[in-house]
Formats: C-alpha cells, sequence, structure tokens
C-alpha cells in the first residue's frame, strides 16, 4: 500500500489545500511543484490571466545552479506576472531530480529541455514560445531550439561560449577544491583528465565530474553551431562594473546570429548571479527590466486552453519510497518542500527534518542524497526550504551573506522549523521529530529543541563552534561586485600560489584569535566574562565561541535530548571535544545522551566523493540503534 500525505499536490492547478500551492495573485500568478517525465523536478507557474505562450528555464550547471537558484525563482515569477506561463526543472541529478549528478550528460539534459517544453504545452494547452537560460543552460538552450521542428525565442543570460574553455575552468576549481580539502601538492590539469578518462572522478564544489558529463561539455561549441533557431534571440552579457566592454566573442556571435535573423546583444550592470558573493539579497531590475521589454516588443496574445491537466502527485523515488512537493504556511507565507515517504515505514511516529544550512536551499550539498537513502530505509523524511530561501516565498531582510548567517546563529530559522513539525503532525500524525542539518541548519535545530518539545533527537552535522564574525555595517555595505578572496583566487591559473595566499590567510587569522584572547583575559569586566559559562567555553573553545549555541546545546540535554554529532575532518572536532566537559558539568547522564563521530577526508559540507556516504552511513548507524528512545516508546 502506498503511503499517502495530506496536503499533498494532488490532480490538477486547483489543489484542494490552500497552502499546497504558492499563491502570487497580486503579482498576477500562481505556482505548483510537480514531478513529470520519470523524476524530473519542476515548478509551473500560472498567469492569473493567462494569454500569451509560455516559457521554459533553464538552469545554470552544478554549484553554479545551487548559486543562482533564488535567481531562478525571482525570474520566473516576474515573467509570470507579464502574463506568460513558465515552467522552471531541476535535471535528471541536479536539484529534486531523480538519479546521481554523474550518471548524465549533455544529452540527457537536452532530452529534458524537451520533455520540459511537452509539459508545459500539456499542463497550459499553449504553445512554448521560448527557452531562457543562465551560464551553461542558456547554451543547452540554444543547442536545444537548434534541434527543436519549430521556431523558438531565445533569452541567453552570459552563456557559456566554448565547452572545452568552460570544463578547464571546472578543473581549475577542482585543482583548488583538493589543496584546500586535502593540502599537499595539487595535481594538474592534465592529470585531472587523466584520471578522468580512466573511470575516476573530480570533485568540482561538491559535484563529482565523471566521463560522460566531462566528454559531452566539450560539444558546447556556441560559434559552430550556426543560428539556432528562426525566433528572435537575446544575448545578455552580465558586468559587474560601469563601463566594461563587451568581450569580443560576445559580439561575434551577435553577429554570427544576425546575419540570419533578428538578434541583440545587451549588456546589463549586475553582480555574478551564478557566484557565491558576499552579497545576499540582489536587486537584478536591470536584468530582470532588459529580458521583460524585449519580450514585450514581439509579444502577441495566443489562444490558450482552459483545461487543466492533471499533475503527477509524487514520484517513487525507487520500490522503497516516495518523493511528493509540498507547501505549508509560515504566518502568512508560503513556503515549499519535499517530503520522502518510506514504503514500510520503521516508526508512524517519529519523522526526520532536514533543516536548512543557512542561506542554502533543499537540494544543496548531500540533503537529497540524504533524504532519500534515509527514506528507503523506513524513515519519513522532510527536506523544505525557509522563508526567503530557495523556492521559498518572502525574504530574510538580510543584503550580506555573514547577515544572514549571524541570524541564524540568532535563531532566524527556528520559526520556520517549528512549522515545518506542525505541517507533518497535521499532515501525518507525527508526533516526535528528530532534527538534522548541516551548519546553521545545526544551530537551529539545537536551538529549536529549547522551544519545543516535541524533539526527540538531534543530528547537528559539522556544528560551528564559533561565531560568524560580525563585521558588517548597514551604513558601510562593500559594494555587491566585490567577491570573497577564494572566489577570486581560484579563477587564477596558478594553483601553488592560491594554496600559498590560503596559508597566509589562516596565519593571519590565527593571530587575531590569539590575540582577541590575550585582549578578553585582560578585561574581566567585559560583558564575555559576566557569565561564568561563557566565560569558561570562551578559555577553551576561544574568545569567539559561540556561546548561545552552547547554552542551548546544555539545555537540550537537560531535557535528556539524545544529540550525534557529526563532523568533517576539520578543525570543528577538535573543538567540540574542548568543549564538551564544560557540556557535561553537572549532567553526570549527559555522556550517555551525547557522541560524535568524524567523517575522515571530509571537507565542510560532506560533498567530496564518497563522503555522502560515509555520512549517510554514520546518520542511519545512529537512528537505527535500539538504545535511542523511539525503540522504546
Amino acid at each position: 500500500m502506498e503511503p499517502q500525505i495530506k496536503g499533498a499536490i494532488g490532480v490538477g492547478l486547483e489543489a484542494e489545500n490552500p497552502s499546497t500551492s504558492v499563491v502570487g495573485q497580486k503579482d498576477g500568478w500562481d505556482e505548483v511543484p510537480l514531478f513529470f517525465g520519470d523524476g524530473l523536478f519542476g515548478s509551473i507557474l500560472r498567469p492569473s490571466r493567462p494569454g500569451h505562450s509560455g516559457w521554459v528555464y533553464c538552469s545554470a550547471f552544478g554549484n553554479e545552479r545551487t548559486n543562482s537558484q533564488r535567481l531562478g525563482f525571482a525570474s520566473a515569477r516576474a515573467l509570470a506576472a507579464t502574463g506568460a506561463w513558465v515552467l522552471r526543472f531541476d535535471y535528471r541529478g541536479t536539484g529534486d531530480s531523480r538519479g546521481a549528478f554523474f550518471d548524465f550528460g549533455v544529452e540527457d539534459y537536452l532530452e529534458d529541455i524537451e520533455r520540459a517544453q511537452k509539459e508545459l504545452e500539456r499542463i497550459s494547452g499553449t504553445r512554448c514560445r521560448g527557452l531562457m537560460g543562465l551560464r551553461l543552460g542558456a547554451s543547452l538552450a540554444a543547442v536545444a531550439a537548434a534541434r527543436c521542428d519549430r521556431e523558438l525565442d531565445l533569452v541567453m543570460w552570459e552563456p557559456v561560449l566554448d565547452g572545452v574553455r568552460y570544463r578547464d575552468s571546472l578543473l581549475r576549481i577542482a585543482i583548488a577544491n583538493e589543496l584546500v580539502h586535502h593540502g599537499g601538492h595539487g595535481q594538474t590539469r592534465d592529470e585531472l583528465r587523466r584520471r578522468i578518462t580512466e573511470g575516476g572522478s573530480v570533485a568540482v564544489d561538491g559535484f563529482e565530474l565523471k566521463e560522460r558529463m566531462f566528454e559531452s561539455l566539450a560539444s558546447i561549441d556556441l560559434g559552430s553551431l550556426g543560428r539556432p533557431t528562426a525566433g528572435r534571440v537575446l544575448i545578455v552579457k552580465i558586468a559587474s562594473g560601469r563601463g566594461q566592454a563587451i568581450p569580443a566573442a560576445f559580439s561575434n556571435l551577435c553577429d554570427l546570429y544576425s546575419s540570419a535573423g533578428e538578434t541583440r546583444l545587451e549588456s546589463v550592470e549586475e553582480p555574478p548571479v551564478w557566484m557565491r558573493t558576499r552579497t545576499y539579497h540582489w536587486d537584478l531590475a536591470d536584468l530582470f527590466g532588459t529580458t521583460i521589454r524585449w519580450m514585450g516588443e514581439s509579444q502577441t496574445a495566443r489562444e490558450s486552453s482552459d483545461a487543466i491537466m492533471a499533475i503527477e502527485e509524487g514520484v517513487k523515488h525507487n520500490w522503497r519510497s516516495i518523493e511528493r512537493p509540498v507547501s505549508f504556511l509560515v504566518g502568512e507565507v508560503p513556503v515549499r518542500g519535499i517530503v520522502h515517504l518510506p514504503v514500510n515505514k520503521k516508526r508512524e511516529e517519529i519523522a526526520i527534518v532536514l533543516v536548512a544550512a543557512g542561506e542554502a536551499c533543499r537540494s544543496a550539498f548531500f540533503y537529497p542524497l540524504l533524504a532519500r537513502s534515509l527514506a528507503d530505509s523506513g524513515w519519513i523524511v522532510l527536506r523544505f526550504d525557509p522563508r526567503g530561501i530557495g523556492d521559498s516565498c518572502g525574504e530574510l531582510g538580510c543584503s550580506l551573506l555573514e547577515e544572514v548567517f549571524a541570524k541564524v546563529e540568532d535563531g532566524l530559522l527556528v520559526t520556520d522549523t517549528v512549522a515545518a513539525m506542525d505541517y507533518l503532525e497535521g499532515g501525518e500524525a507525527v508526533r516526535r521529530f528528530v532534527l538534522a542539518g548541516l551548519c546553521g541548519g545545526a544551530i537551529t535545530a539545537i536551538r529549536a529543541a529549547c522551544v519545543d518539545g516535541r524533539i526527540a533527537g538531534l543530528i547537528p552535522l559539522e556544528l560551528p563552534m564559533r561565531l560568524t564574525p560580525r563585521t558588517y555595517s548597514h551604513h558601510n555595505k562593500p559594494s555587491s561586485r566585490q567577491l570573497p578572496w577564494y572566489e577570486l583566487l581560484q579563477r587564477m591559473h596558478g594553483a601553488s600560489f592560491f594554496l600559498r595566499c590560503r596559508r597566509l590567510y589562516h596565519a593571519a587569522k590565527g593571530l587575531r584569535r590569539e590575540t582577541a584572547r590575550r585582549v578578553a583575559s585582560m578585561l574581566p569586566s567585559a560583558p564575555a566574562r559576566k557569565s561564568g559559562d561563557g566565560a569558561w567555553y570562551r578559555e577553551r573553545v576561544g574568545a569567539d565561541a559561540s556561546v548561545p549555541m552552547l547554552l542551548a546545546f546544555e539545555e537540550a540535554l537537560d531535557k535528556g535530548i539524545p544529540v550525534h554529532c557529526v563532523f568533517a575532518d576539520s578543525e570543528q572536532p577538535r573543538l567540540f571535544e574542548a568543549a564538551i566537559p564544560g557540556l557535561l558539568r553537572g549532567r553526570p547522564d549527559a555522556s550517555d545522551l551525547m557522541t560524535h563521530s568524524v567523517i575522515r577526508g571530509a571537507d565542510h559540507n560532506f560533498t567530496m566523493p564518497g563522503c555522502g556516504v560515509g555520512l549517510t552511513e554514520a546518520v542511519l548507524s545512529w537512528l537505527d540503534d535500539a538504545a535511542r528512545p523511539w525503540f522504546g516508546e
């Protein structure tokens, strides 16, 4: 018998439960998540007054897709507000779609784009007017348009022009990743290429690149492709500073396309939205305005059907579990998630909630892999995007990433986490919860345990023992074009130079911390010395110890909540061990509640090859231990 969940998306866009669809009628659209095409996940946006044909949004590749997730969210809504249907989706092996990243290549992604076009037309009853995409997604859109048997319009934001050069840039990032996580002498690009062609893989910002994808990227060459469509084409160069000249390669591509049809090349001044910068909230009025004005120049109303066809409510990950998109309210703001339902539940009344890792969306890092593995083992799992993150509505009210991290440390996402538990309790009659989360998600889980009595266990992953530096100022914010030091260095050709700079950086960081400790010891009357507990942790963990989190940890232990911390091969386990005597003070039974393990060779996000498997095994081993309270209830 298949598991059921109340409030899941059923058939049609008119869901019975109003909280199942993300509604933005004041902006002229509503949205429903769906699975289609044998495990592809997407979101369909319907305008309130449909009259125009639809668009398919093609996302960027790998970590660029993760970084630009919020861009896809905003651009689809901006376009739907003009009266167009929009479908955005995840390629197989990415995001919420089925499969492993390394099992697919460019040809598979092109098939997914074709499926997305057909799904848009099936649901909306309109013709797909065009394709739009960012970076490699823009290039894939061009190739897909060239293969289409009819005229399509094309919007290309900062397209990847040459797949060979693009994959070389991925190898440079892989070199930097290996230097950061393993140290020693980094391999050359030729050595990494040889590793891939011999059946191995390399890690590129958490994505395992194997031969199938690596070789297929070389097929991307927009210059030799020729004009991909008889429709109109918009090429947008995203410049991070004023007065930057448009590169000759973009101008040449525009000239090539213009010789056979209407083509426009625009340059907009916006931050590099596919990179992770210090800026969290972007106002992309120039990019969106330029695109929508271009679309409107020849926009013509077309007949659309009022018949809404059925939307697949869920997808079988395999014979052991089912995944379904869900939406629920946090206050009055709709948020989005994926619930994983095992066919044979291990415990009916226990569910696991994966808490967002800071600003990262629900499909970032290892979250899909971990959720599917847990569900296959019999556990109900929910992973979701809190307000202002990923696909969920609302805003965090933060301009800088460090501001987001600081607010998360202060409990910003606790309300959303409690609402997620409320949703599962109402839908599945779940009574108890285990919270797990990476970094900021670990902090949120611990803080939530202090305010909600339904939490039966905690699995903090790579729990940060020190506070984020509170260096931001509301009156003196850095330029949105300013990139972190590592983003700049990763793009330099010399990996050895990157390593030297990294060592200098950490040496300077250690010197600053030592200086801060000495200053703190000389100021016994400072606020940091007023709390005995705070002073103890600062003395042993560091002057920047995350005292509020550690005190919340103590409170969770006082409530008898078992906790298993899983750490990467970093400084965090050493700092945690330094804090253990403080966590155990006056709690003779707490040593049985608190355990921890270290995944050797793992990076902070557990994304290096093999790390996700080790993490999953550690989590399942702890959950399935007969000594856990949920097996004795």
